[in-house]
């Protein structure tokens, strides 16, 4: 992939998700950063559910 496609890529996601998080109701310029720094915002997000799920497992061992 080439390095202008690659960077094209990358805002046209971002855009995405900094109109996605508009419509949620964030404010602005935090829909701003999470669209420039999208990798991080998902990772983040990512680690926060697999904390959610080593803290909760009592929950998920008694469902089973």
């Amino acid at each position: 992939m080439s390095t202008s496609l690659g960077l094209t890529l990358y805002l046209i996601l971002g855009l995405a998700l900094a109109r996605l998080r508009l419509a949620q109701g964030c404010r602005p310029g935090d829909a701003l950063f999470g669209g420039l720094f999208w990798p991080l915002d998902f990772s983040r997000r990512w680690i926060d559910l697999l904390v959610a799920l080593v803290l909760d497992a009592g929950v998920w061992n008694k469902r089973v």
